[in-house]
């Protein structure tokens, strides 16, 4: 999971703020609702090298067919690691 400098690789960590991100989404759907990423933004603000990574992810703004999301990574210090935004389209079933 860590790149050539020895720090945990963007993408890993792209993918664990996208999927608390989705989650976030996730709760507040109807069972007739769905969800596709529009767009993804990914910011890093410390190198992550060992240890326990936390990630909360929540709801910016939700509206009738496009969701804002956001998700803050933070380490065993609770130093921010990295921070998250990103755009999603609600699809109806």
């Amino acid at each position: 999971l860590h790149n050539l400098s020895g720090t945990m690789h963007g993408g890993i960590s792209g993918d664990i703020a996208d999927a608390a991100m989705g989650i976030a989404l996730a709760t507040t759907l109807k069972p007739e609702e769905d969800f596709t990423t529009i767009e993804f933004k990914m910011s890093f603000l410390r190198p992550h090298v060992e240890g326990p990574l936390t990630a909360v992810g929540a709801l910016a703004k939700r509206g009738r067919r496009i969701t804002f999301t956001e998700a803050t990574l933070t380490n065993a210090e609770g130093e921010v690691i990295a921070k998250s935004s990103g755009i999603c389209l609600l699809i109806q079933g």
